[in-house]
């Protein structure tokens, strides 16, 4: 199988290098030489029309900035930490157990957190039990 637009190229109907859409002129060779039984990689007929066959798209990754919770050599920042503890864990009266590494009201990790009162987050409804770990 080859690929249609070299196909076109050795007819001498499509120069080499270009780039597009196909004439009808190209079209209706490409469709006489599918009829004839001639087979291309990225071409085919659908329906009595020429038709490009789909190629899956190659995959994209997309690099996602996230902010951390964790605060980056807090020694070298000069900063002393506040409590012992580094976590804290919520238990909601489902049984569902949450642990956070950050107060959600100041976005400081629990060991810099610098709030008088550190209490469980607004989000979460029905707290059983609450605790620094």
């Amino acid at each position: 199988m080859t690929k249609a637009r070299e196909y076109l190229i050795e007819k001498g109907i499509v120069e080499a290098g270009s780039r597009g859409r196909l004439s009808l002129e190209a079209q209706l060779t490409l469709k006489l030489a599918i009829l004839e039984g001639v087979r291309f990689d990225d071409y085919n007929l659908v329906d009595g029309k020429v038709t490009k066959m789909d190629v899956p798209a190659p995959v994209k990754l997309k690099a996602v900035k996230t902010k951390s919770s964790v605060m980056q050599a807090p020694v070298a920042m000069g900063r002393k930490p506040v409590r012992d503890k580094t976590q804290m864990r919520i238990v909601d009266k489902q049984g569902i157990s949450t642990t956070l590494d950050y107060h959600p009201d100041c976005g400081q990790s629990i060991q810099f957190c610098r709030c008088t009162s550190l209490n469980a987050p607004s989000w979460i409804i029905d707290v059983e039990k609450f605790e620094l770990i």
